[in-house]
């Protein structure tokens, strides 16, 4: 996957309104740059509230796929992990989902989404 120079790749964004909501444009603008979205992994939370209003995670899922064809990872981040929400997610357009409360075995959060997203490379390629 090219993760020896994820850190440097990295890009965090969600601290303020105006971040969030330019992040469709940034993600497009990445995938531009790194030769096509499907090299791409987005992590969304699904709950990002601001004075100036709040966004779903599914919702930008939704954009990305439907308006601009990313075909790169999305993994959800939730505190709402039953079955009904990974459901929703799924249909957003996620390929998978970890809970916030989510125990990782003793692995940090990097190691937890490098494994989540080999999962999901590997169910694509119908592999799992």
């Amino acid at each position: 996957f090219g993760l020896a120079r994820a850190d440097e790749r990295s890009r965090v964004v969600g601290e303020t309104y105006e971040e969030v909501a330019s992040v469709v444009a940034q993600v497009t603008q990445l995938g531009s740059e790194a030769g096509g979205s499907s090299k791409l992994v987005l992590c969304l939370d699904q709950h990002l509230d601001f004075d100036e209003g709040s966004f779903l995670g599914t919702e930008l899922c939704t954009a990305l796929r439907t308006q601009h064809a990313f075909d790169g990872v999305v993994i959800i981040l939730s505190a709402n992990d039953d079955d009904d929400a990974i459901e929703e997610y799924r249909a957003a357009g996620a390929d998978a989902s970890l809970g916030k409360g989510v125990v990782m075995r003793g692995k940090t959060m990097a190691e937890t989404l490098v494994a989540v997203t080999a999962k999901a490379y590997a169910a694509r390629a119908g592999t799992s």
